[in-house]
This record gives C-alpha cells, sequence and structure tokens, in this order.
C-alpha cells in the first residue's frame, strides 16, 4: 500500500531520510494511533501523531464520493496541496499558522496534510467571552484581512489562541479554502459572522485594527448579518437533498 503513497511536498527542514520515511509510513501510523490522539473526526479527520522526533498534526483528506466531486476536482490541487501552500503564504504575510510540513497524496485521491502541533492553544470556539479575547481576535481578523488573506471558513474552530496568554500569537487552521488579494469590507463582515454572530466588541476591534470607521462597516454588518442568517436557513432546508446529489 505504501508504494502508491507520493510525497507531493515537504518543507526544506524537514527534508531528510526519517521524515520521508515517516511521511511513506503516514498510513500505518494512523493506524496504530490510539483512540485518544484522534483530535476530531468528520468528513476529514485529525490526528496528533509522532513524527521523525516531533509532534504533528495529520489532516485526513478522504477520496471524492460522487462524480461530482470528481469533476471538480479535475485540474486543480489537492485541498491537502492546497492547505500547505496557503499556509507558506500566509507565513509569507506574517499572519501565524502551525508549521507547513508535507503533503502525501495516493493514487486513490485520499490526501494527508501534516503540520506542527500547537502546544498548550486551543479553539476560539473553547475560549471564553471575555472582553479581552475577543478583541484579540477582532484585530487579528483585521491586521489578517488588511494583509490580504481571506478564510472562506473563519469559524472559531479554525482559530487558535492561548487563553493563559493572550500576547501569544493566534494561529489560522484549515487554510485549504482561502483567496489572497484586497478583502472588501462586505467579505470582512462574512468572517465576522462566521466568527462570532453579531458581537459588537469584535465589529469595533475589527473596524480599529482595519483602520475604519464602525458607520458604514456597522451597516453592512447588519445587512450582512440578515443575509446569512438567510442563506443558513436555506441551505440547512436543502441540506438533505444536496447530499443526495452528493454537492
Amino acid at each position: 500500500m505504501n508504494s502508491l503513497l507520493v510525497i507531493r511536498a515537504l518543507a526544506p527542514s524537514w527534508d531528510n531520510h526519517d521524515a520521508k520515511n515517516a511521511c511513506l509510513s503516514i498510513e500505518k501510523e494512523l493506524a496504530q494511533a490510539p483512540a485518544d490522539a484522534v483530535i476530531y473526526r468528520g468528513r476529514n479527520t485529525l490526528t496528533r501523531l509522532p513524527f521523525a522526533g516531533h509532534e504533528v498534526v495529520v489532516k485526513a483528506f478522504p477520496a471524492p464520493r460522487t462524480l461530482l466531486k470528481r469533476i471538480q476536482r479535475w485540474g486543480r490541487a489537492s485541498k491537502a496541496m492546497r492547505s500547505y501552500v496557503h499556509a507558506e503564504r500566509m507565513l509569507q504575510l506574517g499572519i501565524s499558522t502551525p508549521e507547513p510540513i508535507a503533503v502525501i497524496e495516493a493514487n486513490d485521491g485520499r490526501a494527508w496534510y501534516l503540520c506542527r502541533f500547537a502546544a498548550h492553544y486551543i479553539t476560539a470556539g473553547r475560549a471564553d467571552s471575555s472582553d479581552e479575547i475577543i478583541a484579540a481576535l477582532g484585530r487579528f481578523l483585521g491586521r489578517m484581512h488588511a494583509c490580504g488573506a481571506f478564510h472562506y471558513d473563519a469559524t472559531p474552530g479554525n482559530f487558535l489562541l492561548r487563553a493563559d496568554d493572550l500576547n501569544a500569537p493566534i494561529l489560522v487552521v484549515d487554510c485549504n479554502r482561502m483567496r489572497f488579494g484586497w478583502i472588501s469590507a462586505w467579505a470582512g463582515t462574512r468572517s465576522l459572522m462566521q466568527l462570532r454572530n453579531g458581537d459588537e466588541r469584535l465589529l469595533r476591534s475589527y473596524c480599529a485594527a482595519r483602520g475604519w470607521s464602525g458607520g458604514l462597516i456597522r451597516k453592512l454588518y447588519y445587512v450582512r448579518w440578515a443575509w446569512h442568517h438567510a442563506a443558513w436557513a436555506c441551505k440547512n432546508a436543502t441540506r438533505p437533498l444536496r447530499r443526495k446529489c452528493g454537492i
């Protein structure tokens, strides 16, 4: 089975014999990992593993299950590769994300993205809602957008922080769905809705980070709020049909 695996990307600082062997043994290591090593299990699975003397997180992407998903994948880099490329771009922009390590792909469409494990960090969703934490998240999101990095899935689970040390950098994860370029106020309000729906504290700190007055963006924010809830209701209502169609 390992002969079908290919290392598509390997960070220069990890380009050594031990790391390459560990990459090509990734299926075996995941199969032998204890149950408590799994951080998250859903459409994709996140597992914490020892890797060439370090701790890493392995994100496993399954093969496309439907014909539509295969067509959408045609001619595009895998989600694992996009995660790696986007993480490198983020670091170049000065935006923190766990160190990208490797991308491994199988010829059946499966792929794995490896990054360094962020010890002592928790997701923003697990942190409390104190003024200090909300302000830190707003400032970070504003700076991220000012740098030209937009995360299509800016939910609390994709931002990691140190609740015991707010001076530590906030980390962005799950970077396969991103774009880079100028981020408009309308796009920014989308991320604010995803990160913390209807929180004025987040809006204020975000505007301060981007150097904007609150008037116009506040109006856009509440228009986006109404749009967000209408879109969510439509998405939720059509979910069974979309699943049947493989969308």
